[in-house]
């Protein structure tokens, strides 16, 4: 018998249109190094886009511009 959760979530997976809170700048980091060695002239704009494409979430700009100085 399969029983199904009445109750909703709002984990960041199902608030894919909406900013990302979760998302921290050590992650951002992370993910972003391998780019940033490819092209070291990629901005946060850039970087945020990439991200945007890739895991298809949405995130501040300030988050992925403090990711990008610690990758650097």
């Amino acid at each position: 018998m399969v029983k199904k959760n009445p109750c909703g979530h709002d984990c960041s997976s199902t608030r894919r249109k909406k900013k990302m809170k979760n998302a921290t700048k050590f992650w951002i980091c992370d993910e972003v190094k391998d780019w940033l060695i490819e092209d070291a002239t990629l901005g946060a704009k850039a970087l945020r886009k990439k991200i945007k494409e890739h895991h298809k979430v949405d995130i501040h700009y300030k988050r992925v511009y403090m990711g990008q100085l610690m990758a650097n």
